[in-house]
């Protein structure tokens, strides 16, 4: 008895010490975004909405499912400098290829929606190229966290989080001061993200032989994940941001901007799947290949995350005037939506964090199974609500939310609990 305790006061102590800073690190973010949002005049946040919409398409995209099946493989000989850095090589190898086809789909959808909003050329050449640059140093730095992550170096990489976040701060008040165009906001994320790059880098040469040659049974390990993960990601690419897709399609640039200025108060959650990225996945993957424990602390995290994301929720619901009015006198009569938009946010998060758990284990739906569900779904819901609305898309978000947390927490479970049954 007095172990666990011990035990759960050192988690309790970790948790919030970890939690703490990065609330911290998340804050200086949030910061970033009101910067941006109360200095971009609501045409140029609608544009800005587009473009950061794109990036994280492209991310989903040049990711694949490669840092699921990177962080499992790693998870097996993480002890091993040697072992660790075949697989560094063999998921970087991988995620050039990858993002090369990302681009090559993303680039053109975005040039076509930025023109649909009369967008100039030129513009739309500087958001692409700095959208590239974003995708590729994001996609690198997620690559070398891995190493500090697996050997939990929890506070190096939030340090390094912190900084980058104050590095952008910085650029972005330097910038959309003087020049308050979207087109400049997105490359203000550059230096931070390359800065960034360099430390997380150095922090993996100590637990990585970056010398290693990449490992094709790590390839196809993780080409096997990729498999089942991909279907999925592209999915979700589209999914995600549905709603925003359907405004700038069939909505007005002043929709997109309120959608977009919503979204940057739902980033409340952004706190949190850094923390469980950190904390929580990496150990995830460590747990022995014992079914039981694993659907035990499979749910423990998924109902630590509730609770946090309820409380959190249920604080904004009952101020929502002085939540508003952080991003500006625009955006002052949206206090409906608000309430509409945190509980999708809290729904979006939770769904990702069950996935997330999963793929760390190679546990992934299989993509027939989610992709269909999802897309009979979506198509009633497009079918009885007005998507063109603000509120229209928020509540297609928020079913969309409840459908795949169900799917993705209901499968980790569910073949949790048949491989218990068949030991």
């Amino acid at each position: 008895m007095n172990q666990r305790l011990k035990r759960t006061t050192a988690w309790i102590c970790l948790l919030g010490t970890v939690g703490a800073a990065q609330i911290l690190t998340q804050s200086v973010g949030f910061l970033c975004g009101i910067v941006i949002v109360r200095w971009l005049a609501p045409n140029e946040y609608a544009l800005y909405t587009l473009a950061l919409t794109m990036t994280s398409a492209l991310n989903v995209l040049a990711e694949g499912g490669i840092a699921s099946g990177l962080m499992a493989e790693g998870g097996r000989v993480w002890q091993s400098r040697t072992g660790l850095g075949s697989v560094l090589a063999t998921g970087l190898a991988l995620r050039r290829q990858f993002a090369l086809w990302a681009g090559v789909i993303c680039a053109p959808a975005l040039a076509f929606l930025m023109r649909s909003h009369g967008v100039s050329w030129g513009t739309i050449a500087i958001m692409l190229a700095a959208l590239l640059a974003n995708s590729w140093l994001t996609m690198l730095n997620t690559l070398y966290g891995i190493a500090p992550a697996l050997h939990q170096r929890i506070f190096a990489i939030q340090n390094i989080g912190l900084i980058q976040g104050g590095i952008r701060l910085a650029v972005l008040g330097a910038i959309l001061y003087f020049w308050p165009l979207a087109g400049l906001a997105i490359c203000a994320t550059i230096p931070p993200l390359f800065w960034s790059l360099t430390r997380l880098r150095h922090i993996s040469q100590g637990f990585a032989d970056f010398h290693a040659p990449a490992d094709e049974r790590v390839r196809r390990s993780v080409l096997a994940v990729v498999k089942r993960v991909l279907p999925g990601s592209i999915y979700l690419c589209v999914s995600n941001q549905i709603g925003i897709w359907f405004v700038s399609l069939l909505g007005s640039t002043h929709t997109l901007a309120q959608i977009g200025a919503l979204g940057r108060l739902g980033q409340i959650f952004a706190f949190l799947p850094p923390v469980a990225g950190a904390l929580f996945v990496p150990r995830f993957a460590r747990l022995p290949a014992e079914s039981r424990i694993v659907l035990v602390r499979y749910l423990q995290v998924m109902a630590l995350m509730a609770f946090i994301g309820c409380t959190a929720t249920g604080i904004i619901i009952l101020f929502p005037k002085p939540v508003l009015a952080i991003i500006g006198s625009h955006y002052a009569d949206l206090q409906h939506e608000l309430i509409l938009q945190m509980i999708c946010s809290m729904l979006w998060f939770l769904a990702g964090i069950a996935y997330n758990l999963g793929c760390s284990r190679g546990i992934v739906v299989k993509p027939f199974l989610s992709i269909g569900v999802q897309v009979v779904c979506q198509i009633a819901l497009v079918t009885i609500l007005d998507v063109s609305s603000l509120r229209g898309a928020l509540w297609l978000s928020i079913i969309m939310g409840i459908v795949q947390l169900v799917i993705y927490a209901g499968n980790v479970v569910v073949t949790l609990l048949a491989i218990e049954r068949q030991i």
